[in-house]
């Protein structure tokens, strides 16, 4: 019944809405961990090789060592988490699947709590790419479809961190599994001294739970007298990430001048500027008052138009 309950509640939370950020070419969709009860953390214990699994917990541990409060011995926990998979939207093509986790804190293998400094730390939190129906403990050791799909972090930093699995969340589509389902843990074999132990802490609930933004890019055909969404116009953008100002450099270096908009995930226009100048085929935007974040960069000139993926962190 409890179960039941944390279901009908996390629902209630749960809004999934698909945004266009051109109103023709881009959807982006965010899709947030659902159902709540396949979403959570494994711990186990190697000293009594138990297992245990918590449904109420408000957060998604990845950690390993000697645990220095309850069961003695060294521990390992792993999370778990769930999205149902969405139907490509007609005459569009899947751009991109980005995973984000709001990281609350690490705590390293010195016991220091590192928040909210952003040191380092020598353990990657990786993301395997599975299937599973119940949070058993077999699913701790479960054989995934693809291990190691991608880093969903590398330092300590505290806020939202995002990472790329557009080919797993795409795989689960074409394969029309009801679910995209990744594990998130430590690498396996390093080494704990003493009783220390590192960890990590992701929010999970209807305030920051991990989500799936999804970006949709509509397929044009030769026939049609449209701007194409991907072009040749841009050669790069730099640095990436970025705090204050971008450099956009374009491959024609006879483009005189062009047209800007910046889009936040949820597709809403945040800057627009129109006739910047280009010179020597160099122009640079500054950025210093938007929040960090990943974001949608439309540049246009009399003939082409190309959107990047941009990121700002303060």
């Amino acid at each position: 019944m409890k179960t039941l309950v944390m279901i009908l509640i996390f629902t209630l939370f749960t809004i999934t809405s698909c945004y266009s950020v051109d109103d023709e070419f881009v959807l982006v969709d965010t899709v947030f961990a659902n159902p709540a009860y396949l979403t959570g953390t494994i711990y186990y214990n190697m000293l009594d090789n138990t297992y245990s699994y918590f449904p109420n917990e408000t957060s998604l541990a990845i950690g390993y060592g000697r645990c220095p409060w309850g069961n003695p011995g060294i521990e390992e926990y792993r999370s778990l988490v769930t999205f149902q998979t969405r139907p490509i939207p007609l005459d569009y093509h899947l751009y991109s699947a980005v995973l984000f986790a709001y990281c609350q804190y690490y705590v390293d293998n010195s016991e220091d709590l590192i928040w909210p400094q952003y040191y380092s730390t020598p353990y990657q939190v990786q993301v395997d790419h599975l299937q599973f129906t119940t949070m058993a403990p077999e699913v701790f050791n479960l054989i995934p479809l693809a291990s190691n799909v991608a880093v969903l972090q590398d330092s300590a930093y505290i806020g939202w961190i995002g990472t790329d699995i557009t080919s797993s969340y795409l795989d689960d589509i074409q394969q029309s599994r009801t679910y995209s389902q990744y594990r998130l843990h430590f690498p396996p074999g390093y080494d704990v001294s003493g009783y220390a132990q590192d960890w990590a802490s992701y929010a999970k609930g209807p305030v920051a739970s991990p989500k799936l933004i999804v970006t949709y890019h509509k397929t044009v055909s030769n026939s049609e007298e449209v701007l194409p969404i991907q072009s040749d116009l841009i050669n790069g953008i730099y640095p990436q990430p970025s705090r204050d100002v971008l450099n956009i450099k374009f491959k024609d270096k006879n483009t005189c001048s062009i047209d800007l908009s910046l889009y936040d995930l949820r597709g809403r226009l945040v800057h627009s500027e129109t006739h910047i100048p280009i010179l020597s085929g160099i122009t640079q935007f500054n950025i210093n008052d938007y929040p960090s974040g990943i974001y949608y960069l439309k540049v246009t000139d009399r003939h082409r138009s190309q959107i990047k993926k941009i990121t700002i962190v303060k």
